[in-house]
């Protein structure tokens, strides 16, 4: 089997569509660390199950409000360069 592989963002052409996907790239990175932070300081817990792989975790309500904020960011970014791209953003 072969997935096809994207190019690079910086093997892309265009700089709207350069500077937009470094956007999304750095907007994740920030999901990504604001996760790790958020675990860290207690606001995001596993449910205490004890089990590795559980996949149930709870969010304190500025937690859950943080990464929203940057999900939509994501979201929004993706949707100024593919303008046809249909997601309500809520």
């Amino acid at each position: 089997m072969v997935i096809r592989k994207i190019s690079s963002r910086h093997d892309l052409n265009g700089t709207d569509i350069k500077a937009g996907i470094t956007a999304i790239y750095k907007l994740v990175v920030k999901l990504r660390d604001t996760l790790v932070d958020l675990i860290r300081k207690k606001e995001i817990t596993s449910c205490g199950c004890g089990q590795a792989d559980c996949p149930t975790w709870f969010f304190t309500d500025s937690a859950g409000q943080e990464m929203d904020d940057i999900r939509r960011s994501i979201l929004v970014q993706f949707k100024s360069i593919k303008t046809d791209f249909n997601l309500s953003l809520g």
